[in-house]
């Protein structure tokens, strides 16, 4: 019987995501010259996933060179310290990782509010507040890893 609610409580979670984009829209694909101007990065991960995952922020500062990137993050695993040692990003924000449907809501209108151009997700973002913040922020290209090669995710849809 548990199952069965859960079960229920995922899918009217999915559904409420669905419905969220069908709103606020899928965006467009990533290219060079869509003029991205401000960048938020997730860094929801442990830190040799985050160290694993600097090159990539690097190549998109050569691809971005004018835009400013602002990292997401809780404050508890210490990637801001890698990422302030680098100088990969310009500015910081925090939200914690059970910060509830409140703060969601609070740090979604913050990131809507900066207009960001690029969201990109963590690896493996299969996190409900992750989708939530994605889905809320009203980002239009938003680029993220949730399956792997052998299991879906239930956040698919959510980055174009």
């Amino acid at each position: 019987m548990i199952k069965f609610f859960e079960r229920n409580i995922i899918n009217c979670y999915r559904f409420l995501l669905w419905m969220m984009l069908k709103l606020f829209g899928r965006g467009t694909f990533a290219r060079k010259n869509v003029g991205i101007r401000k960048v938020l990065v997730y860094g929801y991960f442990g830190l040799g996933n985050f160290i694993l995952f600097t090159p990539t922020i690097r190549a998109l500062r050569l691809l971005y060179p004018e835009a400013r990137f602002t990292l997401l993050h809780d404050g508890r695993t210490g990637v801001n310290f890698i990422a302030e040692n680098e100088h990969l990003f310009d500015d910081y924000m925090v939200h914690p990782r059970n910060g509830g449907p409140v703060k969601i809501l609070r740090t979604a209108r913050k990131i809507r509010a900066k207009k960001y151009d690029l969201l990109v997700g963590n690896i493996n973002a299969n996190r409900s507040f992750l989708a939530a913040l994605t889905v809320l922020s009203g980002v239009k290209l938003r680029a993220g890893h949730v399956s792997s090669p052998g299991w879906q995710s239930r956040f698919d849809f959510i980055y174009n």
